[in-house]
């Protein structure tokens, strides 16, 4: 799998009626958008959905960064046979979070 594009990502607001960009730079690289019910006007995902959306997507190279760095700080202490029964499977779905964003899982 390719590498994703670098951040920082930001949001803009577009109008309000048609959700959220995500940039990184100058370049376009997503946009959520509201989404209503079909044969209505009432939203399944409201534009406030959207742009919370458009936010957390924005942050996610920063969200996996920080867990990388989180699960390589913590297996030494994980591997030393310390963690309790929670504390693994917390890392054991940090590791899947990982891998699911980088194509592996």
């Amino acid at each position: 799998m390719s590498k994703h594009t670098p951040a920082p990502w930001i949001v803009t607001a577009t109008n309000a009626a048609d959700g959220a960009n995500i940039f990184a730079g100058k370049v376009r690289i997503g946009h959520t958008v509201y989404v209503p019910e079909k044969g209505s006007m009432e939203p399944i995902i409201s534009t406030d959905e959207a742009h919370a959306n458009a936010r957390l997507i924005a942050a996610a190279p920063e969200l996996l960064q920080a867990l990388i760095v989180m699960v390589e700080q913590a297996g030494c202490y994980m591997d030393d046979g310390e963690a309790s029964e929670e504390e693994m499977r917390a890392m054991d779905a940090a590791r899947a979070a990982i891998a699911k964003a980088k194509g592996e899982a």
